[in-house]
C-alpha cells in the first residue's frame, strides 16, 4: 500500500502514506505524523506494544497531492512512473503556454544572432519568429 485517496470536489487527491504502525496482527497506515500520533496514543492507552516504521516514498513524491478522476487512474500513473505518465497525459493550457514561453526564450537569441550575421542558418525559423512577433526585421 503506497497511498490513499482523499475525495474532494469529485476529485481523488493522492495522499502518500508516511508511516505504518504495527501491533499484534494489525497495522494502520498513516499519511501524517498527526494521524500516526493518534494511533500511538490509542495503543498506549490500552497498553498495547507497537512498532512504527517510516514509509520510504522517495520515488513517489511526484504524485503526492495530485488529483485524479478515480483510483484506477491514480494507480495507472503510479505504475507508469513520473516521466512516462507526464509524457502520456494531455497537457493543460498553462503547461502549453509555459512550454511556448520557454521555446520563445530559446529561439529569440538564435534568430537575433542570425539577423546580425551575414548568413541565415534557418530561414523558416526566422520567418516563423517574425510572424509570431518574436523579432522584427531590421
Amino acid at each position: 500500500m503506497i497511498f490513499q485517496l482523499l475525495i474532494k470536489n469529485s476529485k481523488f487527491i493522492v495522499q502518500l502514506y508516511r508511516f505504518v504502525v504495527r501491533w499484534e496482527d494489525n497495522e494502520e497506515w498513516c499519511v501524517s505524523s498527526e494521524q500516526r500520533d493518534e494511533v500511538i496514543t490509542r495503543l498506549k492507552q490500552d497498553e498495547i506494544p507497537y512498532i512504527v516504521e517510516d514509509v520510504d516514498q522517495t520515488d513517489n513524491e511526484w504524485i503526492d497531492g495530485m488529483e485524479f478522476l478515480n483510483r484506477e487512474e491514480a494507480d495507472e500513473a503510479l505504475n507508469m512512473g513520473e516521466t512516462l505518465w507526464r509524457k502520456s497525459r494531455p497537457r493543460t493550457m498553462d503547461e502549453i503556454c509555459q512550454q511556448l514561453d520557454d521555446l520563445q526564450s530559446i529561439i529569440k537569441p538564435i534568430v537575433i544572432a542570425n539577423f546580425k550575421s551575414d548568413v541565415v542558418f534557418d530561414k523558416e525559423v526566422v520567418d516563423i519568429a517574425i510572424r509570431r512577433g518574436l523579432v522584427e526585421r531590421e
